[in-house]
């Protein structure tokens, strides 16, 4: 199925059924100057494989997971106005296996920025693999598949 295709009941669900989450961990980011590729890879696995064009983002998750972000939505969801330096992050920066240090991001052009608003989210089950994502995946609106796991958390920005 594709995310097209799903939203109208998810979304729905995730609201109606979902936990509403204050994001808090730093993310690192940084635009894009060129167009390019990026696989985004979780536990090893290769989740996505996404595009990029100038002005995009490259958000690096605590754990290690990078993925593409446009730049409106990065805006809406992280504090654009005041991204910290890397001496600033250190203290903050999640401690999860697999995460870079601060200093490799800042050496990569990284810039640190804090969560702003908050979430709904619910975890995925194995009756909602077998029901909606009996492949295990679904196409992404970037036009890739994107792989679902039970446990995987669905989520949707709450509007405050």
């Amino acid at each position: 199925p594709s995310q097209a295709e799903l939203l109208p009941h998810w979304e729905q669900h995730i609201k109606n059924q979902g936990t509403v989450y204050r994001k808090a961990a730093l993310v690192f980011a940084k635009v894009c100057d060129a167009a390019g590729t990026l696989d985004t890879v979780l536990g090893g696995k290769n989740e996505t494989t996404n595009t990029y064009k100038p002005g995009d983002l490259i958000v690096h998750n605590p754990g290690g997971e990078r993925y593409v972000m446009q730049s409106d939505n990065f805006s809406g969801r992280y504090d654009v106005a005041h991204p910290l330096e890397a001496s600033e992050a250190v203290g903050e920066w999640a401690k999860v296996e697999g995460t870079p240090s601060v200093e490799a991001l800042d050496k990569e052009g990284f810039k640190a920025h804090r969560p702003v608003g908050r979430i709904w989210a619910v975890t995925v089950t194995s009756s909602d693999i077998a029901q909606w994502f009996p492949s295990g995946q679904f196409m992404a609106a970037w036009g890739t598949p994107m792989a679902v796991e039970v446990d995987d958390m669905l989520c949707v920005p709450h509007p405050t």
